[in-house]
């Protein structure tokens, strides 16, 4: 199954950015368990880390740089994760409830191979967060505000890519059961 229709580009802006936070704010203060880490997968979800920790007062942001795509163009081809652990170190990630923060999870790949590192390290809980998902993604984050079937360009990335082809405005959706993985849903966490 393809992740992507392949047919248009849809755009996010900064308001619908921050709508987006305002959503996992409230779906990440509903959980049980509050994160005292934020992780942000780099590049593409240190922006929503960044805010995310600003909204949930927390100090603690660490950040992983993960690869998977071979390039930056539009539908680029994904390979095996390459991980670099930036900071802190590999060893002090024991006992900490961690929230992982990407842009997009596409297939769930990305996120996926970083949870099973952190659980080997003993991270406490961990629990993952997107801006958005893929409707067609195996490994769904615990918190996402957006579903798309097509190619995201967020409002941090280079704008080249909307300069050739259809583009459309990507708005968060009102749908309450959108956004949280149901009870009946296999986590990729923990």
């Amino acid at each position: 199954m393809d992740l992507w229709l392949g047919k248009r580009l849809l755009q996010l802006s900064w308001e619908e950015f921050g709508n987006s936070v305002d959503i996992l704010y409230e779906r990440i203060c509903q959980d049980a368990v509050k994160p005292d880490a934020v992780v942000a997968l780099a590049r593409g979800g240190l922006p929503l880390a960044t805010a995310l920790a600003h909204r949930l007062e927390l100090h603690d942001i660490r950040v992983i740089s993960v690869t998977r795509n071979a390039g930056d163009e539009r539908y680029a081809e994904r390979g095996a994760p390459k991980i670099a652990w930036v900071g802190p170190a590999k060893d002090d990630w024991s006992a900490r409830h961690l929230l992982i923060c990407d842009d997009i999870a596409g297939d769930g790949g990305t996120l996926t191979a970083i949870l099973g590192q952190l659980r080997e390290m003993g991270a406490k809980s961990i629990r993952s967060a997107t801006v958005v998902c893929n409707v067609n993604c195996q490994n769904r984050p615990d918190y996402w505000a957006i579903e798309s079937d097509d190619w995201v360009v967020f409002p941090w990335e280079s704008q080249k890519a909307v300069m050739d082809g259809p583009v459309e405005p990507l708005v968060v959706a009102s749908q309450s059961s959108l956004g949280q993985r149901s009870a009946d849903e296999a986590p990729v966490r923990r």
